[in-house]
């Protein structure tokens, strides 16, 4: 098997929507242009696992249960969490692609310490648009804050706002940048 360079990553997720949290830890797998893995770890749906080739669909599993597959959208609501995050979200490309351009909607300024660790601050302001793989459920959300660390120059935390309310939260540890995925993960 051939190890590719792709990333690692755990998320701790707080998703908020019409009156509901929903908390989860993740663990996400990405290689580019078209491998991903999502495995809750934690959270309403612990134990799923959903992954994506690239395609139009992602084939959806209980972790021991693998006989037992469902092939959807990745958007589905199956599939995704309380504000529509999925298998393809944490892959922050589709995201600065669409903020690209937009450069005028991008400021960037000093950040809080996030675990100790010095941040940087880059808030994406959306005014009077979506970006094309936002879920429905964003529709609300005006600012989308990216905080990254000021020594590694990588994502740490996301905070997306509507108004002034926080409606997500995910706290991204243990990124690994060329983790020598193997096609291994993605099954």
């Amino acid at each position: 098997m051939v190890a590719r360079p792709g990333l690692s990553l755990t998320i701790d997720a707080r998703e908020f929507r019409q009156g509901r949290s929903q908390q989860e830890i993740l663990r996400y797998s990405y290689r580019r242009p078209n491998r991903a893995r999502l495995e809750i770890l934690d959270g309403p749906q612990r134990g799923a696992v959903v992954v994506w080739f690239g395609d139009e669909r992602a084939t959806a599993y209980r972790r021991g249960l693998r006989l037992f597959k469902l092939r959807l959208a990745p958007s589905d609501e199956r599939v995704t969490s309380l504000r529509g995050n999925g298998v393809v979200t944490p892959s922050f490309d589709a995201l600065l692609a669409c903020f690209a351009d937009r450069r005028s909607r991008v400021t960037e300024g000093p950040g809080p310490r996030v675990d100790g660790i010095p941040t940087v601050a880059i808030a994406l302001e959306y005014a009077g648009f979506m970006c094309p793989t936002d879920s429905p459920f964003d529709r609300d959300v005006t600012r989308d804050v990216l905080y990254v660390s000021s020594k590694t120059k990588l994502p740490v935390l996301r905070e997306r706002y509507a108004a002034e309310q926080l409606v997500e939260r995910w706290q991204l540890r243990d990124l690994r940048l060329n983790s020598g995925l193997t096609d291994s993960v993605f099954r």
